[in-house]
């Protein structure tokens, strides 16, 4: 099992920010965005935004591998740019998630309807 720690996470962030399509969505450095790990077992990942806040919260719980925790990241980043550049709705993977991942996963060569969920 992979040891998760909000570090780690953090640090996947930030490498990952150095990718396309990460690279262009002008997001906020890991300094900035607060990094939880939980052993909820319902959900990879959430992203949260309560006020100035950006958050992302990862399952240890359900993360066992390095591949799983860089796409899980990769596509909380989405959502975190969807917020800030107020293209996200009630449905979390509307047309510009949808877009956004079809990119990030032919340039990380990762399974797209694993990807979205």
């Amino acid at each position: 099992m992979l040891d998760v720690t909000p570090d780690r996470a953090a640090a996947v962030y930030d490498m990952l920010r150095h990718f396309e399509p990460w690279h262009s969505l002008a997001l906020p450095p890991a300094e900035e965005v607060e990094f939880h790990v939980r052993a909820r077992r319902d959900c990879y990942a959430e992203y949260q935004h309560t006020g100035t806040t950006h958050a992302i919260l990862i399952s240890a719980a359900l993360i066992g591998g390095m591949d799983t925790l860089v796409s899980v990241m990769g596509h909380e980043m989405l959502h975190v740019a969807q917020h800030i550049n107020g293209t996200s709705n009630e449905a979390q993977h509307n047309r510009e998630f949808r877009r956004l991942a079809r990119i990030a996963c032919h340039k990380c060569v990762w399974d797209e309807r694993a990807f979205v969920g």
